[in-house]
């Protein structure tokens, strides 16, 4: 009698190892799968990233581009205005009013001056705006590019957190299996 006590015991115990090991098993798949769908977000992000960085280089780019462009119209502008105020007397102001011929040349010869100034600056304005803008793209583009290298450190800690876990869940059922083991070699010596 007092056998089978001991027989129905160690067979209890058998079976909670048994759903111990079956709670460890489900746990293991469990976050194998999570573990399948963060490399599945992570090899999509490095796609990300790895797109986001030719986005970044071609920003780049278009950007030393407009500052030269820039550069290049404002050395031009700065040369026009310097030859029109030393050279000439053809396109200035002064010159519309000192040397016209009568009232309508005058105001022609002014608005032709003033037209000349405007545009200038309006032309020295766009570019700036331009550059402004691609510089404005940049930053956005760095901004983004941060966050997503911050989302794949997330995702490696992440990934970090699944190893382990799987690793104290592969133990766990090494453990059962030793236990499982032991119980049912005590069961037989029964």
């Amino acid at each position: 009698m007092r056998t089978r006590k001991k027989l129905k015991a160690k067979n209890s115990d058998i079976a909670n190892i048994k759903d111990s090991q079956s709670d460890v098993k489900d746990s293991i798949t469990a976050a194998a799968a999570k573990m399948k769908t963060l490399l599945s977000k992570q090899e999509q992000l490095k796609s990300d990233i790895k797109d986001k960085q030719n986005e970044v280089e071609q920003a780049n780019k278009k950007l030393e581009e407009a500052k030269e462009e820039e550069q290049n119209q404002y050395d031009a502008m700065k040369l026009r205005i310097q030859y029109l105020y030393e050279n000439s007397t053809d396109n200035s102001i002064w010159s519309a009013i000192l040397e016209s011929n009568g009232l309508s040349d005058m105001l022609n010869r002014i608005e032709y001056a003033t037209d000349l100034y405007k545009s200038d600056r309006e032309l020295m304005t766009s570019y700036q705006n331009a550059v402004k803008k691609v510089e404005d793209w940049t930053m956005q583009l760095a901004d983004e590019m941060d966050s997503l290298l911050a989302l794949q450190d997330k995702y490696q800690t992440q990934q970090g957190e699944l190893k382990t876990l799987m690793a104290k869940l592969e133990q766990q059922k090494r453990c059962l299996c030793a236990a499982a083991g032991r119980s049912t070699e005590a069961g037989a010596g029964l």
